[in-house]
């Protein structure tokens, strides 16, 4: 029997879930590192937003300049120096104004012209207020124009995008102050063993103190979900499936993560317990067993780990070893979080 990746588990797991965002809201930028998109962010500038020099020198229209040669230079009067930005003027014929390096091109008719900025150190300046140019200069030569890089209106980032903090520099550029955001999951992590303490007691010999709620509700938070640590419970298999069933029939819990009770008493109790509770899940890499509305599929590369559906949410059940939990949680719940908050990943996009 061949063993389906983990890669492939997920994929045919995500199948059994309503894909997110399940609710957005908009927040401002400030609180929007780490957030995924709800809706598409368009640009409302162009970009540059002016047609600007990328050098110091003359600024001229190039089709004067067809001719020019060192033997027959093209002479143009210097007419002043580019205007602020609040000022507009004509480029007479044969004509030129002294530019700097990142001036407004405040010429009007700007775009429908073949200007072109000439470097200084292309050009013979020359008595009373003239230069010569030796040689064509081609249309936008030494120019950035407006929206040569991004049209207004052009995609910024599309749906299910994931906001990184350098997105922040091209949203504010663009005046875009808020953003419309998936609302994180809420995700109720239960820790499962007989032997495990809370680390705020004092310990017991025999016993361990549970540290995979601290872990795995960081991992979450990481991710993009809110943790809800619903306390540590024993093995004991109807009143943990009891819990779980009341848990995700709450409206304010959309996953549960469970850590441990995969190997109690010699079997997977895991397995045992998602199937008495009805639910989707995964034991074995290749058997699909429907009974009753519920299923039995697998992750065999990571053992152990179950996964399942109840009430339309996903149950992530992770082993209780700290370093296999938080494994198992890069593998399964993360891809999981990512599904509900509706992030387009490579792995969810194939």
């Amino acid at each position: 029997m061949s063993t389906k990746s983990n890669r492939e588990v997920i994929k045919n797991f995500l199948t059994y879930i309503s894909a997110g965002p399940r609710e957005t809201e908009s927040i401002p930028i400030d609180n929007a590192v780490n957030r995924v998109l709800s809706e598409e962010v368009t640009a409302m500038m162009d970009v540059p937003h002016y047609s600007r020099s990328t050098a110091d020198g003359y600024l001229i229209l190039a089709a004067n300049t067809a001719l020019a040669s060192p033997r027959r230079p093209i002479t143009f009067e210097v007419k002043g120096e580019i205007p602020p930005p609040s000022q507009s003027v004509d480029l007479p014929l044969g004509a030129s104004l002294k530019v700097k390096n990142g001036s407004y091109m405040a010429i009007r008719r700007f775009l429908e012209g073949h200007y072109a900025v000439l470097k200084e150190s292309d050009t013979v300046v020359e008595m009373a207020g003239k230069i010569s140019v030796a040689r064509r200069v081609e249309k936008h030569e030494n120019i950035i124009v407006q929206g040569s890089i991004l049209k207004n209106g052009n995609i910024l980032f599309p749906k299910g995008h994931r906001i990184r903090s350098g997105d922040l520099f091209t949203l504010a550029s663009q005046g875009i102050l808020k953003i419309s955001v998936a609302k994180p999951p809420r995700v109720a992590i239960f820790s499962i063993g007989n032997e495990l303490l809370s680390p705020t007691i004092p310990y017991k010999i025999g016993c361990k103190f549970d540290c995979n709620s601290y872990g795995l509700s960081a991992l979450v938070s990481k991710v993009g979900g809110i943790p809800l640590f619903c306390g540590i419970m024993p093995d004991r298999l109807t009143p943990l499936a009891e819990k779980i069933i009341k848990t995700v029939s709450k409206d304010d819990v959309d996953m549960v993560i469970l850590s441990g009770g995969t190997a109690a008493g010699g079997r997977n109790f895991t397995v045992d317990l998602m199937t008495g509770a009805g639910t989707i899940g995964m034991s074995d890499p290749e058997a699909i067993v429907d009974r009753m509305k519920w299923s039995v599929i697998a992750a065999d590369a990571i053992r152990p780990s179950v996964l399942g559906v109840l009430e339309k949410k996903p149950v992530v059940c992770l082993a209780g070893q700290p370093t296999q939990a938080a494994r198992g949680f890069r593998h399964f719940a993360w891809p999981v979080i990512s599904y509900l908050l509706g992030e387009k990943t490579k792995l969810l996009m194939d």
